[in-house]
């Protein structure tokens, strides 16, 4: 790979623009299953927002945790920031600003899905004052932090927005779809704990990929099969068939997983993966 093009794929896989177009993806996944085939008013507003949201908190997430580390990570993930962290805070306050912008005219119908989300985002990294836990730090449940906040604003957020343009409630598959989305993402987050299984032992937190990895195998396993039973059987679902082939792609990515693999496994495989259910709906499309 030559030096440009591994710069590119740093940028983009640890730079944390795959995991913001993720989001978007999975935003507009959930207002075409809602709404149809056709552009609604505010749609490319709100995904915007999403991008721009994801982008700005992974960012600062990274940030912070560099800062916090007392010495410098070597990790690949932290390259960019121990490079140019002046550069990696300006972008993270940017994104964070850029979706403080777009989200403002529909604060009022965001209000609810923010103020579920917010805390969980902040206070997984930071705790609510000194001496507490951080939500990272309880025991087995850090993963199902990430597949709420997740689900809020990839799925909850969007939907919203765009049903209170056009005047009408969600539909169905709405409700089958906030269970799919938490399972997914739920899925994904136990599989990204294998990376950090080592970092997770040394700061004493429990996770299931760290304590009991066959239970955390069995538990991402039978979330993705619940994501393609809800497509399948849920109701509602435009091109469920591609769905079900979406969420069935991601399995082989439970037995390839382990805490051995390269960090790049990780950014690049597991990371992508959120992109296949937007991507398989929109190629049936």
């Amino acid at each position: 790979m030559t030096r440009p093009l591994r710069s590119a794929v740093l940028l983009f896989c640890y730079g944390h623009l795959q995991i913001a177009l993720a989001a978007a993806g999975l935003g507009w996944l959930s207002v075409r299953l809602s709404f149809g085939s056709e552009p609604r008013e505010n749609e490319f507003r709100v995904l915007s927002f999403l991008f721009f949201a994801t982008f700005g908190v992974y960012t600062l997430h990274r940030y912070l945790s560099f800062r916090r580390a007392g010495v410098s990570p070597r990790a690949r993930r932290y390259a960019l920031v121990r490079n140019r962290p002046r550069l990696s805070l300006g972008a993270g306050l940017g994104g964070v600003a850029a979706a403080v912008v777009l989200g403002l005219p529909y604060l009022r119908v965001m209000l609810v899905p923010l103020l579920l989300a917010l805390p969980l985002t902040v206070f997984y990294l930071t705790p609510p004052r000194p001496g507490w836990r951080r939500l990272r730090d309880f025991p087995f449940v850090k993963v199902v932090w990430v597949a709420l906040a997740w689900t809020l604003m990839t799925h909850e957020l969007p939907v919203r927005v765009v049903a209170a343009a056009g005047g009408v409630p969600a539909p169905p598959p709405y409700p089958t779809e906030w269970v799919v989305r938490f399972c997914f993402i739920l899925a994904i987050a136990v599989l990204f704990d294998f990376r950090d299984v080592a970092l997770d032992r040394a700061q004493g937190v429990r996770t299931l990929a760290g304590r009991h990895p066959t239970l955390a195998y069995a538990v991402a396993g039978a979330a993705l099969v619940l994501c393609a039973t809800g497509c399948a059987l849920g109701g509602g679902y435009a091109r469920w068939e591609a769905l079900v082939v979406a969420y069935g792609a991601v399995l082989p990515l439970v037995f390839l997983t382990h805490p051995g693999r390269r960090e790049d496994w990780f950014a690049v495989a597991i990371n992508g993966a959120l992109w296949l259910p937007p991507l398989a709906y929109a190629v049936v499309g």
